[in-house]
């Protein structure tokens, strides 16, 4: 795979977000923070509701500088005979009335971070048209100058993971591999414009960040293309003054209150009711993560066994009191950071850990997959027990 845009790339790619810049303004592009797919920065819980995806997108506004700006977003599903919309995975309409209005599409939003970097496209969208940027003659055009944007606007770890991604999850049984791309401008540039941001901003912490937070092929692209700028002037490229006229690197996430969205801001409910089909019907939750009371009871055997040969039998006890503790503490940490998804092979979605029903489809949680299996067979013709009666279960069988 090659890693670099090809010369006449490169040219473009520097050209324009050096225009952007001398349009925009430089301090932005040099000392706004660079967000990470962190909870420090985006600190809201994610169930895979427009909602979240509203309050996310009203954290990139504010970072976009148009915090001022109120925020409607409407979950959207395409169809296969829908040219215009299939690939689509969000769009931006206007801003009337300082009213900004987006879409999403609803089978994004399993994955927050890929829901993020697709928002962040269409904030960057609405930051051109307030500013009145936008190439009206072309609009492939401006969708490339808008992935360039995301750059400047300190998107750039979100955009550029977006652009090319690769998934696996699964278990012993069943390995699922997927491959989605947002976006359009390709990986190599996404890559290349943040390399040129990294390298422009010289610092070596910052640099870290940004390389721990990209995607393995995305890493591989920019230190490429780090290593290409090292012998460049830069500051030249993009016109931008000398480092000590810059302001202080910003590096933590600004103090800022979202506001929940009410259900004209945030629009789902129509979607849910047309698609969420398993609604009125059990699924089951599958880990996501591997069995920390497996992993918990083999480590702490290790660790009991060894004591126990080096301290001998006089210590037994203390060996015993000890083993019982620490898998009481991992028994306790991997309940805390365990992940699931729904057991539906039609799903799969992330499920929360309080979550009473699967966010995608819609099922109600059974404890096991036997268990639903029964009660999605407890039909209203079902008599489940003695105390049950046809169309009329008991309380314990409702």
């Amino acid at each position: 795979m090659q890693y670099l845009p090809n010369p006449d790339e490169r040219e473009w790619l520097i050209r324009y977000l050096r225009k952007l810049i001398e349009r925009a303004g430089w301090k932005h592009f040099v000392s706004a923070p660079i967000l990470e797919p962190m909870r420090t920065w985006f600190p809201e819980k994610w169930s895979g509701r427009v909602r979240d995806a509203h309050i996310v997108t009203q954290r990139l506004m504010h970072y976009a500088g148009l915090e001022r700006v109120r925020v409607t977003l409407e979950g959207f599903e395409s169809f296969e005979d829908d040219d215009e919309h299939f690939d689509t995975a969000a769009y931006f309409v206007e801003i009337k009335d300082g009213r900004a209005h987006f879409g999403v599409k609803h089978d994004i939003l399993d994955d927050p971070e890929k829901a993020a970097g697709t928002m962040a496209h269409e904030v960057a969208h609405a930051w051109r048209a307030q500013h009145k940027y936008v190439v009206e003659e072309s609009r492939d055009r401006e969708e490339l100058l808008t992935d360039v944007t995301t750059i400047y606007l300190g998107f750039g770890i979100f955009t550029a993971n977006n652009s090319d991604r690769f998934r696996t999850e699964g278990d012993m049984q069943v390995q699922r591999w997927s491959h989605s791309r947002v976006g359009y401008l390709p990986m190599q540039a996404m890559a290349f414009l943040l390399a040129l941001q990294a390298t422009a901003r010289d610092d070596r912490e910052e640099t870290a960040k940004i390389e721990r937070h990209l995607e393995p092929n995305q890493v591989r692209a920019f230190r490429e293309a780090m290593e290409y700028f090292a012998g460049e002037d830069v500051l030249a490229l993009l016109s931008l003054p000398p480092r000590t006229t810059w302001p202080e690197i910003e590096r933590a996430p600004h103090k800022y209150e979202v506001l929940a969205p009410d259900a004209t801001e945030a629009r789902e409910e129509e979607f849910e009711q047309e698609e969420q089909w398993n609604r009125g019907r059990y699924v089951y939750r599958v880990p996501k993560t591997p069995s920390f009371v497996t992993i918990a009871g083999i480590v702490v055997m290790a660790i009991g066994f060894s004591a126990f040969l080096q301290f001998g039998n006089e210590r037994v006890v203390q060996v015993l009191v000890a083993w019982a503790a620490a898998m009481v503490m991992l028994i306790a940490l991997g309940n805390h950071f365990r992940t699931f998804r729904c057991g539906d092979p039609e799903c799969g979605g992330t499920i929360p850990p309080e979550a009473n029903a699967c966010p995608v489809c819609g099922g109600s949680i059974a404890p096991t997959a036997e268990e639903a299996l029964e009660r999605n067979a407890a039909g209203f013709d079902f008599t489940d027990c003695s105390s049950c009666e046809p169309e009329a279960p008991c309380p314990r069988h409702a």
